[in-house]
């Protein structure tokens, strides 16, 4: 298992403490049925690596951690938006290095609530980007 993969898993951790909203499903993996919502589905969004000598790998890499929850009742679920949109980022400022698997995450960027599917399950999604910088091993 990668840094990265450690720190998506602790990603998932910090979404499910948050106490203001309960998030009832969070796997390791992203999955293809959402099963009970509002679920947490954290993924690689993109990033870099640098070749910074030979024994070590520098990623730059964005986690994408995708909030899902029902449309069902939007006064509820916007309710609950605002509150994870700000207990969130300052539980990951309260772990910056995400329980030391990275060197740093540089912040939570919060993109706006908007309808989406998750497979055929219509559902409003908040994505929280976060930056982190970590280090790998090359593999030879």
């Amino acid at each position: 298992m990668s840094h990265i993969d450690t720190a998506i898993l602790r990603l998932q951790t910090l979404i499910t403490s948050c106490s203001d909203t309960v998030i009832t499903n969070a796997p390791d993996y992203p999955v293809s049925d959402a099963g009970v919502l509002p679920i947490s589905v954290a993924h690689v969004g993109g990033g870099r690596a640098e070749f910074s000598n030979g024994t070590q790998t520098t990623f730059f890499v964005d986690v994408f951690v995708d909030v899902h929850f029902p449309r069902v009742l939007l006064s509820d679920t916007y309710s609950k938006l605002d509150k994870i949109i700000v207990e969130f980022p300052r539980r990951v400022h309260g772990d910056i290095q995400l329980l030391g698997v990275v060197e740093t995450a540089q912040g939570v960027t919060i993109e706006a609530p908007t309808p989406t599917k998750w497979n055929a399950i219509e559902t409003q999604m908040v994505r929280f980007v976060v930056p982190i910088k970590t280090f790998e091993t090359p593999i030879t």
